[in-house]
C-alpha cells in the first residue's frame, strides 16, 4: 500500500489550510510546517515525498537551501515553490537549481492538485519498477520492444498478443479489453491504493490460464494463453515471465487510454460537448472515403441559428451560450444512431449523415425543425425561440467529386435558406434553378 507524506511550508495559516485541504485526498499524511528550523526537522524525521514551500518561509534565505538539504539527507523529495512574485525568469531560475514547479499565488487548488498527483503517481511507477525482480535480458526484450512503440489502443492489443506469443512459444494467445474500457479520463484512486496490480491467474483446466490487467483496481481486460494440444501450460507458466508481461501490458493499457482520452477531449467542442471542427474535417474525409467505396449514400447536413447575434445583443452572451446548449442536446437526441453531429463555429453546426440519401436527409431536417418548435426545455423560451436554417447536400450530385465539395454546397444551400425566409430547410437541388452551375467556379477554404 503506498505510504505518501506532504509537508506545507508556510507562515500564513489561511495558505496552509487551503493547501492541506486540496492535497489530503492524495496523501497519507500532511505536516505542516511555520518555520525553516521546524521544516528541516520534520524532514529529517518524516521523510516526505512532496514539499509544498513558500519561498518567504521565515528563517529561509532561498528556495535553493531546501534543494541542498534534500540532498544531504539523501531524500528524493520533489519540492513545488510557491511565491508571490511570479516572475518567469526567476522561476525558470528556481526549476534550474533543483524545484520540481514554481506556482504563483494567491493559489490554483486545481493546479496544485494536478501537480501532486503527478509527483505522487511518478513516485508509484518508480517504486513498482524498483521493486519488481529482473527477468532474462532476452524476455524483457521481448516485452518491451513489443509494447513501447505504441500508443494506440488497437496496436497496442495486437504488440501484447505478439509478445505473449514469443514467450510462450506454441500458445493461443487472447486479449479481451474489458466492457468498461471507455475513451473516457479514468477515476484517480484515493487513499493508498496500489498504483497497478493484477490477479492471480485462473485455471480453467489443465491447458488455459487468465490473468486480468489492472490499473488501480480498475479491471482493464484479460490475457489468455491456452494450449489445446497439452504443453507447458500442463505444468504452469513460467510466473515470473508472465506477471512481467502483464504488469508492462497493464501499464501501457493505462497509457494508451490516457492517450485516447486526450484525443477525444481535443475533438470536443467544450461549450456543448459536439465534436468540434477539427474532428469534422477528419470524420467527414473518412465517411466521404468510405461512402466512395463501398458505394453508399452521404449527405451532410448544414444548420446555422438565425438571429444569432440579435439574441447576443438583447440578452448577453449567457442566453446565447444556454440556447448553443439547448440546440446541441436537441440535435443530439434527433439524429439516428451512427450520424455525427458537429459545432463547427459560433452558432453553425453540421451533420454527417452516412446512409443517407437527399430524402432522408430532408426528413430528419424537418424533424429537428418540429422538434426546435415544440421542446419545452430552453429556460428562455419566454422570451426568444430560436430557428435554424438548415442545408442539405448528398454526395451522389454531379457537383460532389470531394469533401470540400459537399461541405461547399451544403453551405451555399443553408444560406439559401436565410435569404429566403430562414427558419426553413433548402438542397443543393434548390439551388439548380438559381445558380448556373456551369459558370460557377469557387475556391474552397
Amino acid at each position: 500500500m503506498r505510504k505518501t507524506t506532504v509537508l506545507v511550508l508556510d507562515a500564513f495559516h489561511d495558505n496552509m489550510s487551503r493547501i492541506s485541504a486540496a492535497v489530503r485526498p492524495f496523501a497519507s499524511a500532511v505536516m505542516l510546517a511555520e518555520t525553516f528550523d521546524e521544516a528541516k526537522r520534520l524532514i529529517a524525521e518524516a521523510r516526505p515525498q512532496v514539499i509544498l514551500a513558500a519561498d518567504d518561509l521565515p528563517g529561509l534565505g532561498h528556495p535553493s537551501e531546501l534543494v541542498s538539504l534534500i540532498n544531504s539527507c539523501k531524500l528524493p523529495a520533489q519540492i513545488v515553490v510557491l511565491t508571490r512574485d511570479p516572475d518567469f525568469e526567476r522561476g525558470m531560475d528556481l526549476v534550474a537549481a533543483g524545484a520540481f514547479m514554481v506556482l504563483a499565488l494567491p493559489l490554483n487548488v486545481e493546479k496544485l492538485r494536478s501537480v501532486v498527483k503527478k509527483i505522487l503517481d511518478s513516485y508509484d511507477i518508480f517504486n513498482s519498477i524498483t521493486t519488481r525482480s529482473p527477468l532474462d535480458i532476452e524476455k524483457e526484450l521481448a516485452i518491451y520492444k513489443c509494447l513501447a512503440s505504441h500508443q494506440e489502443l488497437v496496436p497496442l492489443v495486437d504488440s501484447i498478443r505478439l509478445a505473449a506469443s514469443q514467450l510462450f512459444e506454441g500458445a493461443k494467445v487472447e486479449v479481451e479489453l474489458g466492457p468498461d474500457f471507455e475513451p473516457s479520463i479514468p477515476k484517480e484512486a484515493e487513499g493508498d491504493d496500489p498504483m497497478i496490480s493484477f490477479e492471480p491467474g485462473e485455471w480453467r483446466g489443465p491447458h488455459v490460464e487468465t490473468h486480468k490487467f489492472c490499473w488501480k483496481g480498475e479491471a482493464l481486460g484479460s490475457l489468455t494463453i491456452s494450449y489445446p494440444n497439452g504443453g507447458p501450460a500442463s505444468t504452469k507458466l513460467d510466473q515470473d515471465t508472465l506477471d512481467e508481461l502483464v504488469w508492462a501490458a497493464s501499464l501501457h493499457l493505462y497509457q494508451a487510454k490516457r492517450y485516447q482520452d486526450a484525443l477525444q477531449l481535443a475533438s470536443k467542442d467544450h461549450l456543448t460537448g459536439l465534436l468540434n471542427r477539427r474532428s469534422f474535417s477528419e470524420s467527414l474525409s473518412r465517411e466521404f472515403a468510405k461512402a466512395d467505396r463501398h458505394n453508399t449514400p452521404l449527405s451532410l447536413l448544414m444548420l446555422d441559428l438565425d438571429h444569432f447575434k440579435g439574441i447576443n445583443d438583447n440578452f448577453g452572451h449567457q442566453a446565447g451560450d444556454e440556447i448553443l446548449r439547448w440546440l446541441s442536446g436537441l440535435i443530439s437526441k434527433t439524429i439516428r444512431y451512427g450520424d455525427l453531429a458537429f459545432r463547427i463555429g459560433g452558432e453553425e453546426f453540421a451533420v454527417i449523415l452516412p446512409w443517407a440519401d437527399e430524402e432522408q436527409a430532408r426528413i430528419l431536417a424537418e424533424r429537428l425543425q418540429e422538434a426546435l418548435a415544440g421542446d419545452q426545455g430552453l429556460k428562455l423560451a419566454h422570451l426568444v425561440r430560436p430557428t435554424v436554417s438548415q442545408g442539405i447536400a448528398t454526395m451522389k450530385h454531379f457537383l460532389i467529386k470531394t469533401p470540400e465539395d459537399l461541405i461547399y454546397w451544403s453551405d451555399q444551400a443553408m444560406y439559401l435558406a436565410k435569404k429566403e425566409g430562414r427558419n426553413s430547410i433548402r438542397l443543393l437541388t434548390d439551388l439548380q434553378d438559381k445558380t448556373n452551375f456551369e459558370d460557377n467556379h469557387y475556391v474552397f477554404q
